[in-house]
């Protein structure tokens, strides 16, 4: 089924190379298209790190699509994107986030800071700049987002996985 929440995260359902329902930062579409936005975000509501990769689109309004995966069920279709994945363990046969730039030679990146750092680079003329230029400012945010994933993410994530399974 497909549903579109108010948070702008974009639920789709694919058909081969055409998405039946797409949202981008601007309107939604309710009919088949013949073409992909740039990006395609797979992710889960429950992975505080798939919401990074979410909040990098939004906050630079790249036009994508997400689609959802359950962790606990896994697809073919994400274990083979995940498979082509640049930053994935080989020991897992999944983690979200996935980015995939379709215009990029279908390229396919995991892990939410490696997504970040691509989507800025990648996407200069989208929104502002996730990262400072100045070279201690990025030490500071690299800094707070290590100490957030070493100290909240657990925590976080023991929260999302009860809630789901509710």
């Amino acid at each position: 089924s497909i549903m579109l929440t108010t948070l702008r995260r974009t639920f789709c359902k694919i058909k081969s190379d055409r998405i039946i329902t797409y949202q981008s930062r601007r309107n939604i579409v309710r009919s088949e298209v013949s073409y992909l936005p740039s990006v395609i975000l797979y992710n889960s509501p429950v992975c505080p790190f798939g919401h990074r990769a979410w909040l990098a689109l939004e906050a630079k309004q790249i036009p994508y699509v997400t689609i959802e995966v359950d962790l606990q069920n896994k697809s073919d279709e994400f274990k083979t994107a995940y498979s082509k994945s640049f930053g994935r363990d080989i020991k897992s046969d999944g983690k979200v986030p996935i980015i995939n730039n379709t215009k990029d030679n279908d390229l396919f990146i995991t892990e939410s800071a490696l997504t970040l750092r691509y989507l800025d680079k990648t996407f200069p003329e989208y929104g502002p700049k996730l990262f400072p230029i100045d070279p201690f400012e990025l030490c500071l945010v690299e800094y707070c987002a290590q100490f957030f994933v070493d100290n909240f993410y657990g925590n976080l994530y023991k929260i999302g996985r009860e809630k789901d399974k509710t």
